[in-house]
């Protein structure tokens, strides 16, 4: 039985062939480096001497293990062998005369592996060979002969054969896939690619190929000393059929698949490591080559010109899946001249027209999608590219660019040669190429789909690359970027990089009217935005995303985007990764907002970073927007004091459809990350109507006035940790809030609100030591309100308009609050009421009768919590609760528990006789003065009464309290039961009177 998976199909550096009549483990394409000879099994026919003639009639059945010349002579009679044919670490085999007779190999590959005085392979009648054909590591092989074979069943692989200067297969009209019928399927054993690696004395392939015609897999020549491709004339295409399914396709974020690779090859880890032809100078031979059916990548070969032999390739294409075009670290490459054409030459396939992927011109990735900058030094335009129409940009994968990407060519000067690119939909992408003077050349673009980004790199992270951080690995190393006094690298499009005439436009685009996502500049010396001629009818007039500025030098402003009517956001001196989050990057000199005439922002918002060069008067630069569909981040860009403006006015939209952010980044699901504007004392808000996300004023140090005319705020309006605040006052127009959060206001005296009615979820105050003062205009809270840790809070008349509570009310270490008489109107509490450590409330008698504990309107609570009130002497106040977890439909509410608990001086329940149903839980539970147990008072004695509502006995006897029928008191879910003993109410009531 054959193998399945023949050596020659697979390969890895050094890999291990395990030879066997199952199975052989070996090496994918392009990735066998060296010698692979380690630990191969010999496998041995029991039955026939070891010096013994195979084939007395002619045929062998079985695989064939040679070692030694000796070995070989045993095959001299066989015209038939039904298996492989491996030959293998020999010291004394010098050729294959003994297979002369050899015409057919069944169900099987031939394979010649480090055999070290081997210098010819020469079969010239064999006229078959199923699964491949392989020679790897024979340093004396000069050269490889099969003059009678049609065709190469499966992959063609010559790897590591340092000497080997003579190919001839003069009738291979195709290398083609090889299978088997393994279980009634068909399965392919063998690709058929051609492979030509680490073959330095190979220079040419005259006489090697003269007739063929096809290659069903894959063409990888890298390491070799060829200078042209001549001797391939009659190759038309290259169908790449096996390469989606290669493991270095499968594991790599990229999902490169390359039909043609010149110059590249694999470590084990699939990345791609240089293994450049240093003399091919063109690809002249492969003029007939029309089909390429996958990636083309060339890289690393020094001596390169230009693309001279591939005139008949016009598209590079893979059925369905996009097919990119990647050229890197060819020294000398100075454009794409070949792929233009040949005119009137030959009449046919007359030059690139389309590439269904992305054009990568200096950059490539690491398995892992980081991003390695490999320019090509000497190319100083694109000619060549003249007839390319369509780049089709599909994304191989987040973060990856793409599209059109040109990146770290350092003698690019201009675009010229993509006079017939109309669309991009994808990306265009320029980047550390320091002599680029104008985008002249770009005639025809008038649509770019997805972003122009100049001077912006993304790590596989999908970070930006800063060029101030350290630089390992092969991430940015030596990548062309122009140094710093520092040294640093600094990854920019210099002066005279992409500059533009503002006036005669002749250094832009002559027709784009359209960039459908962003627009990026960063870390670059640009002169102004000028993209487009202003005198021309077809301006810059959409740009479907932000523009976003970070790092850069210049430009100082937004002149050039005079002509751009819908914009999609903006944001300065801010890098946005792939996440969408905000990272900072102050630019040296931008000033002001001039240029901008937009009425109006996408949902890519309006994100300033602020650094010493944006002011008060920067601000009011900005346009007066009806509408910022996105969110608004006003904060700090650079680590220094007294940055940014004194107050917010110049900021103008009536409606902001996101989050409205100052002194602070709010990333994502992140923690809200400070970012002080340290010159801000007022926010001055007075032209923001309506927010539609949460209102976010944290960590400003200075600020002091809260003025704002906010109407409305959908979301939260959250003001935390202003150490200057004294009072919250000056938002008078607001009537609706999502929620209300002020947190950690360690000055604050005072709350005003008085216009806010209604707010759908919380209202917190929380660990606001000095507030004395709190007005609201509320009539409900749809959530929880939580009073906390307010040391100084006096009273809540404030809330005297509240009916209404949602969630939970939480009245917790308020140690002033001595009356609760401002909540008079509450009626009901959808969630928990829990009093805790109000230390002045004692329910001590005062003038009228009033009471410090006072909710004389609260009918129902989803549960009630009164604990540790050390000076509560009573309940009274609450003698209008009915109910606890219980609503007026009988159905449960809340937590539905009752729980008094750690009341030091608290003697009696006086104050709940109106208590007839408890949803759950009754938890009395070391009160140390209780000595009574009653709900019901109807004389005013503060005596126990009749069982009026089941509720009434002594604490110190439980037994009485229970036959009393305190069981009756709980709302019935269910016939009531003992558990261990314990009286139930219903399916889950439950009783707890202990330690009091």
């Amino acid at each position: 039985m054959k193998p399945l998976f023949p050596a020659h199909s697979l390969r890895a550096p050094r890999a291990l062939f395990l030879l066997s009549v199952a199975l052989v483990a070996a090496c994918e394409p392009l990735s066998c480096q060296g010698r692979v000879t380690d630990n191969i099994q010999a496998v041995k026919q029991d039955d026939v001497p070891a010096l013994a003639p195979r084939c007395p009639d002619g045929d062998f059945s079985g695989d064939v293990d040679v070692t030694t010349q000796a070995e070989l002579d045993t095959l001299a009679g066989c015209n038939t062998i039904r298996g492989s044919v491996i030959i293998h670490d020999s010291v004394d085999i010098v050729d294959l005369s003994a297979l002369a007779n050899l015409q057919r190999i069944d169900n099987g590959y031939l394979l010649a592996l480090n055999n070290a005085a081997l210098t010819s392979i020469n079969l010239p009648l064999l006229s078959n060979v199923d699964n491949g054909l392989t020679a790897i590591d024979n340093p004396a092989l000069t050269k490889m002969i099969l003059p009678a074979l049609p065709n190469v069943e499966g992959d063609l692989t010559l790897r590591n054969n340092a000497r080997l200067a003579q190919l001839s297969f003069p009738q291979v009209e195709r290398v083609q896939t090889s299978t088997a019928i393994v279980g009634g399927v068909p399965v392919v054993i063998s690709v058929g690619n051609v492979i030509l690696g680490e073959l330095p004395s190979l220079v040419s392939l005259g006489g090697a190929f003269p007739v063929l015609q096809g290659i069903d897999g894959s063409l990888e020549v890298f390491a070799t000393g060829l200078r042209t491709f001549a001797g391939l004339e009659n190759l038309r295409e290259i169908r790449n059929q096996g390469g989606a399914a290669t493991a270095r396709t499968k594991f790599r974020v990229d999902k490169l698949n390359p039909a043609l690779a010149v110059g590249i090859d694999f470590d084990d880890g699939f990345n791609i490591v240089p293994a450049g032809n240093p003399d091919l100078v063109s690809f002249a031979g492969l003029n007939d080559l029309s089909t390429i059916a996958g990636d083309v990548v060339v890289g690393f070969n020094p001596s390169l010109r230009d693309f001279s032999g591939l005139d008949d390739v016009k598209r590079i294409e893979n059925g369905g899946v996009a097919a990119s075009l990647y050229v890197f670290e060819n020294d000398n490459l100075t454009g794409f001249l070949g792929l233009d054409g040949d005119g009137d030459g030959d009449g046919a396939d007359d030059g690139l027209d389309t590439i269904t992927g992305s054009l990568f011109v200096g950059l490539y990735f690491d398995r892992f999608g980081q991003p390695v900058a490999g320019g090509n030094d000497r190319l100083v335009n694109l000619d060549g590219l003249d007839q390319l129409q369509a780049i089709g940009g599909a994304a191989p994968g987040a973060p990856l660019p793409r599209g059109l990407i040109l990146a770290f060519n350092d003698e690019l000067e201009d675009l010229q040669g993509l006079d017939s690119l109309t669309t991009l939909p994808g990306d265009l992408v320029i980047l550390g190429s320091q002599r680029l003077a104008s985008l002249k050349g770009a005639l025809a673009l008038r649509e770019v789909g997805g972003s122009v980004i100049f001077g912006q790199l993304l790590r596989r992270d999908g970070q930006p690359f800063d060029p101030d951080e350290q630089v390992e690995d092969n991430k940015l190393k030596d990548v062309g970027f122009p140094a710093d006094e520092s040294g640093a690298l600094l990854p920019q499009v210099r002066d005279p990089g992409v500059r533009f005439d503002p006036n005669g436009g002749e250094d832009g685009f002559d027709v784009l009217t359209t960039i459908g996502k962003d627009l990026v500049v960063a870390f670059s010396d640009l002169a102004d935005l000028q993209l487009t001629n202003p005198d021309s009818d077809n301006n810059l007039t959409t740009i479907g995303g932000r523009v976003t500025l970070y790092g850069n030098d210049t430009p100082t402003d937004l002149q050039g985007l005079q002509t751009v009517r819908q914009l999609g956001g903006l944001v300065v001196n801010f890098a946005v990764n792939a996440q969408g989050d905000l990272r900072p990057f102050p630019s040296a000199d931008f000033t002001s907002f001039a240029g901008l005439q937009v009425d109006a922002l996408g949902a890519g918002g309006l994100h300033l970073g602020f650094d010493d060069n944006l002011d008060d008067a920067s601000l009011a630069t900005l346009p007066a927007f009806a509408t910022i569909a996105g969110s608004v981040t006003l904060a700090r860009a650079e680590n220094r004091n007294n940055v940014g403006p004194t107050s917010l006015v110049g900021l103008r939209a009536d409606v902001v459809g996101g989050d409205l952010a100052v002194c602070t980044l709010k990333n994502g699901d992140a923690a809200p990350i400070a970012a002080d504007l340290d010159n801000l004392t007022a926010l001055d808000l007075d032209n923001v109507g309506v927010v539609r996300g949460d209102v976010l004023v944290r960590s400003c140090s200075e600020l002091v006035d809260t003025s704002a005319g906010l109407r409305a705020v959908d979301g939260a309006l959250e003001l935390t940790d202003l150490p200057s605040l004294r009072q919250l006052a000056g938002m008078d127009q607001l009537q609706t809030a999502g929620a209300v959060l002020l947190h950690d206001l360690a000055g604050l005296t005072s709350v005003s609100l008085p216009a806010l009615l209604a707010v759908a979820g919380n209202v917190e105050v929380v660990n606001d030591p000095a507030l004395s003062s709190l007005a609201f205009g509320l009539t409900r809270v749809g959530g929880t309100l939580r009073l906390v840790e307010l040391g100084e809070l006096g009273d809540v008349g404030g809330l005297q308009a509240l009916t209404s509570v949602g969630g939970d009310l939480e009245l917790i270490d308020c140690g002033a609050l001595d009356d609760t008489n401002g909540l008079g109107a509450l009626t009901d509490v959808g969630g928990d009421l829990r009093l805790r450590r109000l230390d002045s409330l004692t329910n001590e008698a005062r003038a009228g009768g009033a009471k410090d504990l006072s909710f004389p309107s609260l009918v129902q609570v989803g549960g009630l919590e009164i604990t540790a009130m050390d000076d509560l002497e009573d309940l009274a106040g609450l003698e209008s609760l009915a109910r606890v977890g219980v609503d007026d439909a009988g159905s449960l509410t809340g937590g539905g528990a009752l729980v008094i608990a750690g009341n030091r001086r608290l003697a009696t329940l006086f104050g709940l006789q109106g208590l007839v149903q408890v949803g759950r839980k009754l938890s009395i539970v070391g009160n140390e003065r209780l000595t009574e147990f009653s709900f019901d008072d109807d004389d005013g004695d503060r005596e126990p009464d009749s069982n009026k509502n089941g509720i009434v006995g002594d604490i110190d006897d439980a037994d009485a309290v229970f036959e009393a029928g305190f069981v009756d008191a709980f709302t019935a879910l269910g016939a009531p039961r003992e558990e261990n003993g314990v009286p139930i109410g219903g399916s889950d009531g439950v009783v707890e009177v202990r330690n009091n």
